[in-house]
């Protein structure tokens, strides 16, 4: 008996403990080891961004945006060649438009890059080989800037349950991934809306329509108005709709996790511990306080005080309730740093 022999259960268990390294390469033995592989290989997709690094002056090839750039080229190649692979996506994380990162001596990617051999597909843009990704259930998009275009799509992956966005959304983008509420496990908003009216109009569509939401994350930096660290009102807002949005989910909720970063304007901390504390406890722990909250079993809170009797106050109304108490882990530079410990 050959390897490629042995009975498909066999293999799911074998393949599962195998490393993607180990699978590429068993994957090249054959071209049936390859048939067999594919499914594990293209299960879980992670090309995504987490720290950039500048690359040396002059050689932008150095530069770990430039190899994730060619790693995201040869994905999106792989699917146009293969479009049945996309089927076998269930775990997708991708930072887009990494290409517009550029300054007078850095890029992303050279400004003449090598032509693709005439016989390789060319690739997929990120709209083409978004739509074809209908079985991913978990998606961590991260885009580090603001003018990103919208997909031309009506819907991004359909069968998500589990949702990830980071960086500078648009109202628009976030739509069309949370475009079914009612099936959503997991929500991580990360940074994502410095602007309460998008706020707004994004928890004004997910309100009262997340009955299956288990884990709901929220995290912003503290920074008020760019340029006006000291308006305080802009994160007061913010907050406030996280509570109204909290509260909705009382019946369902079982993690939850708030984060506030400090804000700075020179030396001067004007968004300090104390201050994200007394905001925290003014617009979203009266919503905690409530009765209700049965299932809630983990509070998780970075850079937010706690003080000994509201935490009192949180138990009475959870009795399950575990909280823990975090430093704040991130700085005003969502582009150099941005979680992934609750995705």
């Amino acid at each position: 008996m050959t390897l490629p022999d042995l009975l498909p259960e066999l293999w799911y268990h074998i393949l599962d403990h195998l490393t993607q390294r180990d699978l590429l390469a068993l994957s090249l033995v054959s071209s049936s080891l390859s048939t067999i592989c594919q499914p594990h290989l293209f299960r879980n997709v992670t090309l995504l961004l987490r720290n950039y690094s500048f690359p040396t002056l002059g050689k932008p090839g150095q530069s770990n945006g430039y190899a994730l750039r060619k790693s995201q080229a040869a994905f999106t190649r792989a699917i146009a060649r293969n479009p049945h692979l996309a089927h076998h996506v269930r775990s997708f994380q991708w930072t887009l438009e990494l290409a517009k990162f550029s300054g007078e001596d850095y890029h992303l990617i050279p400004t003449s890059p090598r032509p693709s051999r005439p016989t390789s597909p060319a690739p997929l843009g990120p709209s083409q080989c978004f739509t074809k990704l209908a079985n991913v259930r978990r998606v961590h998009i991260h885009i580090p800037w603001e003018t990103v275009r919208c997909p031309n799509a009506e819907i991004l992956f359909p069968a998500v349950t589990a949702v990830k966005i980071s960086g500078q959304f648009s109202i628009d983008i976030a739509r069309l991934i949370l475009h079914t509420p009612r099936q959503l496990q997991e929500l991580s908003l990360d940074h994502v809306f410095q602007d309460p009216a998008d706020v707004s109009i994004l928890f004004s569509v997910l309100s009262n329509s997340c009955p299956s939401l288990r884990k709901l994350s929220l995290r912003k930096e503290g920074n008020a108005v760019q340029g006006e660290p000291f308006n305080l009102e802009h994160d007061a807002q913010i907050l406030r709709l996280w509570g109204k949005f909290v509260g909705s989910c009382k019946a369902s909720l079982e993690h939850a996790t708030f984060a506030l970063t400090k804000s700075t304007h020179g030396c001067v901390v004007y968004l300090g511990e104390d201050m994200r504390s007394a905001c925290f406890r003014d617009h979203v722990l009266p919503v905690l306080w409530e009765p209700g909250w049965d299932r809630l079993s983990t509070l998780r809170l970075e850079g937010i005080k706690l003080k000994k009797s509201w935490r009192e106050r949180l138990y009475s109304a959870s009795p399950l309730l575990k909280v823990e108490l975090l430093p704040s882990r991130y700085t005003n530079d969502v582009w150099h740093q941005h979680s992934a410990d609750d995705f």
